[in-house]
């Protein structure tokens, strides 16, 4: 399933993924600067075909450039935060200690391929 950020959301994390997927990030400006967003693969799942793509709202920038970025292997994240006007900077992060201890913070949303949100 394909998910739209919303400019509230702090993590969105995956239990699921059989096939590419796409986040599409909310416009930076609609955040406040500064503010964190972690986007997960909590399936162990990706990789060059079940892939997660985070695209940059149409007009603004993800680390640079308006390429989408995509997660390509087991239990990767990608770490954002919003410049507060047009720019998200992300950082890589593998978390292999995922996969046999997975915990989350409030707010976390987990999307399955069924299209079922289900949040903790």
């Amino acid at each position: 399933m394909d998910y739209t950020v919303l400019p509230t959301d702090t993590v969105v994390a995956y239990a699921s993924v059989t096939a590419a997927r796409t986040v599409t990030l909310p416009q930076a400006s609609a955040v406040t600067s500064g503010r964190g967003l972690g986007i997960y693969d909590f399936s162990g799942a990706c990789n060059a075909t079940r892939k997660i793509n985070i695209a940059p709202h149409a007009g603004d920038t993800l680390n640079g450039t308006s390429a989408t970025y995509a997660l390509v292997r087991p239990y990767e994240a990608l770490i954002l935060r919003s410049n507060g006007v047009n720019a998200w900077l992300a950082t890589v992060v593998p978390i292999s200690q995922m996969a046999s201890n997975p915990s989350v913070a409030d707010g976390t949303k987990f999307l399955r391929d069924d299209g079922v949100l289900a949040v903790p």
